[in-house]
């Protein structure tokens, strides 16, 4: 009994280590890893996983810009407005992704410009 309460000790221990944080920071747009950066494909992912979560998040609040991201701005697009901000500005990779996502597709003079919920 004893064996069993320390290997389970153990591996839930090492699944606290393992745990990958539940909100990430903008600088995983643009690299998988140290090594390798993040491919057309993955971001198309990432974005895919963004609006989702986002706009079912934020509800109402949202819905503006949801309606013009959805008329205005393809899936090719927006992965490149989000490529040019992240490009523009790395002093935000420290900072929340989703919040950056946000100014990327919002920017001044871009199909949706001012339209970021408050």
């Amino acid at each position: 009994m004893r064996a069993l309460a320390i290997t389970l000790a153990i591996l839930a221990t090492s699944m606290l280590v393992e745990a990958a944080s539940a909100v990430h920071t903008f600088r995983v747009w643009g690299t998988e890893s140290a090594t390798r950066k993040s491919t057309d494909g993955e971001k198309l992912s990432m974005y895919i996983g963004w609006s989702n979560g986002y706009f079912s998040g934020r509800g109402a609040q949202a819905f503006p810009l949801r309606l013009c991201i959805e008329d205005k701005i393809p899936y090719d697009q927006a992965i490149a407005m989000i490529d040019k901000y992240y490009n523009d500005h790395p002093e935000k990779w420290g900072n929340d992704l989703s919040d950056e996502i946000v100014q990327a597709l919002t920017v001044n003079g871009g199909p949706c410009g001012g339209k970021a919920p408050k």
